[in-house]
């Protein structure tokens, strides 16, 4: 008696579902790595700056750095009403 395996009977392919999670499981693994890679590269190369002046009133104490408003605007006019920056209402009537 002759037994013949493929006369239409499919036998399922158990190497499928493990190639479907390898495969799944890498695309997961490489998106990780590059999103690690791309923002561990730009906090690295990316250079920090601090601020020279903090506020109002260390802009009106500054020698070094001035005070540049356009006439006219809402800031001129918030600084002008601030009664506690007179000297930089006084070196801004000094600059042209």
């Amino acid at each position: 008696m002759k037994i013949d395996f493929f006369s239409g009977v499919t036998l399922r392919n158990n190497s499928s579902s493990f190639r479907l999670v390898w495969g799944v499981s890498f695309l997961g693994i490489f998106i990780i790595c590059n999103y690690y890679t791309a923002t561990y590269t730009s906090l690295v190369s990316m250079p920090t700056f601090n601020p020279i002046i903090n506020s109002i009133e260390e802009l009106a104490d500054s020698e070094t750095v001035n005070a540049l408003i356009v006439k006219g605007s809402t800031t001129e006019e918030y600084i002008l009403v601030s009664y506690s920056v007179h000297k930089l209402i006084i070196s801004m009537n000094d600059l042209p």
